[in-house]
């Protein structure tokens, strides 16, 4: 698997570097360029908050780490971590095989970034796994059998992507405790709230994998609860209007047409 290396070309080392003169962190960028290998991407950013010169590792899945008091002389030793780094299955390098500049200077170790994948976690997964069913509709194929890999590992088991299992999967996502973990993130566990609809809405529309009832078990648990509309109105308004929008336009559309009169009447009302 390829791992990704950030190089900051910002970074002036604590030295002064005059106006269009070459930073010592485009100096190790360059450095690393030279040497690199195939299985590992080079990435220049601006700042890592790690100066002098910092340098970070990640890949999906693995632990990822934050590099400092880097120089263009360290290039090799970069090159060689990383190398080491992308031969590993998790990440962790055993001590003796890290470079110096990876026991000692190494900054910090983050965790594995979203170990687990699920449906609704992020807009690519609608936008990839079901805009490539709506594409092949759209030039005159059969919908084809969608799968979802659960989790980052290796041995990751896939699921079906269809009404059925949609609902064993999106179900929790209506549930109190659910709600509850979200709310204590304030403004930000309202933003995620909002953008779960948003996504749960693309695979509607892209390959009608929603069942309707899930939409208004998440419109209880939304609109239809005081305490989660108050929250939201406190917290985060535009994750509140885009929710109320969002619903409307799924009620006007066609993967979701509530049978719930309580529901359609407030919708109009809302209209």
């Amino acid at each position: 698997m390829t791992v990704t290396l950030h190089v900051c070309i910002t970074c002036r080392a604590d030295q002064p570097v005059r106006e269009g003169k070459i930073t010592p962190g485009a100096r190790l960028h360059s450095a690393i360029l030279a040497g690199v290998p195939e299985d590992v991407h080079v990435v220049p950013v601006e700042c890592l908050s790690a100066c002098s010169q910092g340098c970070a590792l990640s890949a999906p899945g693995r632990w990822s780490y934050v590099c400092g008091r880097l120089s263009d002389i360290n290039a090799p030793d970069v090159i060689a971590g990383a190398a080491a780094y992308a031969a590993t299955a998790d990440g962790i390098v055993p001590w003796r095989s890290r470079p110096e500049i990876f026991r000692k200077q190494s900054l910090a170790r983050i965790s594995t970034d979203y170990h687990e994948t699920d449906l609704l976690l992020a807009a690519d997964y609608a936008v990839h796994e079901a805009g490539l069913a709506a594409a092949a509709v759209r030039l005159g194929a059969a919908t084809p059998s969608l799968y979802h890999l659960r989790d980052t590992s290796r041995s990751a088991a896939c699921s079906l992507v269809d009404r059925g299992n949609f609902a064993r999967c999106a179900c929790a996502c209506g549930q109190p405790k659910w709600m509850s973990g979200m709310m204590r993130h304030g403004f930000r566990g309202a933003a995620e709230i909002a953008a779960t609809l948003e996504h749960m809405a693309s695979f509607a529309h892209l390959a009608d994998a929603v069942p309707t009832h899930l939409f208004d078990l998440y419109y209880d648990a939304m609109l239809g609860s005081d305490n989660v509309r108050t929250f939201m109105a406190r917290e985060n308004p535009a994750a509140l209007a885009a929710i109320e929008t969002c619903f409307t336009r799924l009620n006007q559309a066609s993967p979701w047409r509530t049978r719930r009169n309580s529901i359609a009447v407030a919708l109009r009302e809302a209209s």
